[in-house]
């Protein structure tokens, strides 16, 4: 009787170990996951609106000049950072050396979008759906990423169409 209840014992600890250690490698793909039970790289299915194909040009705003926008290509960091749950919230945006400027020139053709993605919002398939609704020039600030499809002319972009966001507060 003791026997079964000691290989009883060495089953149950060999499936919570085992069960642990698939857990934990669930980012190494043993199983889909991480060790928090949610995905472990969540991509971006590109919003029905925009085009598709990869963004002309990318960068975040470092300043506008009538109808273009100039922008800093060589972004290496744009996050948000709260140390805890009582610090503000900072926003780092680094660049690789001094600022690479690209102008975006805004026409009255260009189609301007704000993405409005909920990141707290459902997966499908690994992906979570980028939302964008119309956007105003005058809107974009100094801080907003921006993504653009169009012609480039030497270091000019005539912009077909623009998206910009945020980081949240």
């Amino acid at each position: 009787m003791r026997k079964i209840g000691l290989i009883a014992g060495l089953i149950a600890l060999t499936l919570g170990v085992a069960f642990v250690l698939l857990r934990l490698a669930g980012g190494a793909g043993i199983v889909p996951g991480n060790a928090f039970g949610g995905p472990s790289f969540v991509g971006l299915a590109p919003a029905k609106e925009l085009p598709a194909e990869s963004p002309t040009a990318r960068g975040v705003m470092l300043r506008r000049a009538d109808n273009s926008l100039i922008v800093a290509t060589n972004v290496t960091k744009w996050h948000r950072i709260k140390d805890d749950d009582t610090s503000e919230v900072r926003h780092e945006i680094a660049f690789d050396g001094p600022p690479l400027e690209k102008e975006i020139v805004v026409t009255r053709d260009t189609l301007v979008y704000r993405d409005v993605t909920d990141f707290a919002g459902p997966v499908t398939d690994g992906k979570l759906q980028q939302r964008v609704q119309p956007g105003m020039l005058d809107d974009i600030r100094g801080d907003a990423m921006v993504q653009a499809w169009g012609e480039a002319r030497g270091d000019r972009l005539v912009a077909r169409v623009i998206v910009y966001h945020y980081l949240p507060a």
